[in-house]
């Protein structure tokens, strides 16, 4: 499939402003937000679901995002998990960087990859790696994965769920369709310390389209039942990245 992406990943237009949950249904959050009290976060009763970042690049692992995952699912919450997209690291690693630490049996929700920065790769390069890591992780965890993008930055991936950032009092205008807005990184919950990210379904989503459907006999289980296949990948990164007839970053 193609898609075109513009090239200014800009929240600069849109102004964050604070909230409360009763604005929102959902939440993304990562080590920045410390120590949560999922007790108390759970009780909130607008909480759809929350998103928590669990790598970045090829080798960056949140070091909360296990502690955050098994917290958050304990107290019965929906969560899915998203990566931080670096264009410094081929997609093979940083797919095998995902898929190693976070595991599929403890996934409610469709994973997402997070798409802000296009130094170092072209438009075009950029889009190509961002459709690779779509494919990959659909081969693992069965379904397509979600785009975190800005109003300025986004892609237009048929078929693909969209979740554009725009700090405004209105939602963004785009010729995407996408399913959640992020409204404000100054919401405040009861639970958390720091301010948090807030996000509203769009009329085109809601909390189903989300949740994963396959079953798991359905999925290639790479990261519990399969290291033969995760030493490939490295095997595979590791020669290629090394040939000056390859782009590193598909690569």
């Amino acid at each position: 499939f193609t898609f075109s992406l513009l090239l200014c990943f800009a929240f600069s237009s849109c102004r964050s402003h604070s909230a409360t949950m009763s604005n929102g249904d959902g939440i993304d959050i990562s080590h920045h937000q410390g120590k949560i009290n999922w007790k108390k976060v759970a009780r909130h009763k607008d909480l759809q679901f929350v998103y928590i970042k669990a790598t970045e690049g090829g080798t960056y692992q949140d070091p909360k995002y296990k502690h955050n995952l098994k917290q958050a699912r304990r107290r019965g919450l929906k969560v899915g998990s998203y990566h931080f997209m670096r264009t410094t690291s081929s997609v093979w690693f940083q797919f095998l960087n995902f898929v190693s630490h976070v595991p599929q049996k403890k996934q409610d929700l469709v994973p997402v990859i997070d798409v802000e920065e296009c130094k170092n790769w072209t438009s075009q390069q950029l889009a190509d790696s961002v459709a690779l890591m779509s494919r990959l992780l659909e081969k693992v965890y069965g379904q397509k994965p979600m785009i975190y993008t800005g109003q300025n930055f986004y892609n237009r991936l048929p078929h693909h769920p969209l979740w554009i950032a725009c700090y405004s009092n209105t939602p963004p205008k785009i010729n995407s369709p996408y399913l959640i807005w992020q409204f404000t990184q100054r919401a405040r919950l009861n639970g958390i310390s720091t301010t948090v990210d807030l996000n509203r379904f769009t009329s085109k989503g809601n909390l189903k389209m989300l949740e994963l459907k396959w079953g798991l006999e359905n999925r290639q289980l790479i990261t519990d039942n399969n290291p033969t296949i995760r030493t490939w990948i490295v095997v595979r990164c590791f020669i290629y990245n090394r040939s000056t007839n390859r782009l590193p970053h598909i690569i």
